[in-house]
């Protein structure tokens, strides 16, 4: 039986993904030189892609246990 402190430990594992797509996000758009209209505009489109690909990989391995 998995004891209530590691199940709580768990928890933060699913903030993982999220916190690698920020920081993916983050350094993709800190190494352009670019203008600041295109780099707000491609922060919004990579956030938004990227939950639906990391809120998907997550439904598909939930549905694998």
């Amino acid at each position: 039986m998995i004891s209530h402190r590691t199940r709580n430990s768990f928890r933060w594992f699913r903030f993982l993904p999220y916190l690698g797509l920020g920081a993916l996000v983050f350094s993709l758009n800190s190494l352009t030189a670019w203008n600041y209209w295109i780099k707000g505009y491609l922060v919004l489109l990579e956030a938004q892609i990227g939950l639906v690909i990391v809120y998907w990989m997550l439904a598909h391995v939930k549905n694998k246990n």
